[in-house]
């Protein structure tokens, strides 16, 4: 992904840039075509906070940000993008020695993904943003909860479980 202030149009012509201006990704790249979404061939938007429903098909597989597998606490995704990264290369050797990249065989990735990202730390991460930013009460129970961490050592450890993704 690319971070930046710079509006969705000049997102995709800074990356046409580095693109340009990188031999050894435009030499990866040389004659690859842009792949249409929504029917554009590149496309810039915000963080998601939440994995998407499917993250297969025949012969593909999303990974990183493109599934949706960002912390929904901190936007932060590089961690998710590199674990769902080597899920997908786990599961497509898989697929390539069952000459077999159909939608079907792929699905296991959204399995690997579930079990190994999504059981063990987003979702635990959107309980957590569901408290501090799901209404107008949030930055009070916050604050409250920050200052009960502080004063009590089980509340601390509390949270100390929830935020590190443990029940």
């Amino acid at each position: 992904g690319i971070i930046s202030s710079a509006s969705a149009k000049n997102k995709a012509q800074l990356l046409k840039d580095f693109i340009a201006h990188n031999p050894d990704v435009s030499r990866k790249l040389d004659g690859a075509l842009p792949f249409p979404a929504g029917g554009k061939g590149l496309s810039a938007s915000l963080i998601p906070v939440r994995p998407l429903n499917r993250t297969y098909g025949n012969r593909f597989v999303l990974v990183g940000d493109t599934a949706g597998l960002a912390d929904p606490l901190t936007y932060e995704g590089i961690g998710y993008a590199l674990e769902s990264g080597s899920l997908a290369a786990e599961t497509i050797v898989s697929a390539f020695k069952q000459n077999d990249l159909s939608e079907n065989t792929l699905s296991s990735y959204q399995n690997s993904w579930l079990k190994n990202i999504y059981a063990d730390n987003i979702k635990y991460a959107q309980k957590l943003a569901g408290i501090m930013y799901g209404h107008e009460l949030s930055n009070k129970l916050g604050n409250v909860l920050v200052e009960l961490a502080m004063e009590d050592s089980e509340i601390r450890h509390a949270l100390g479980q929830i935020l590190n993704r443990k029940e």
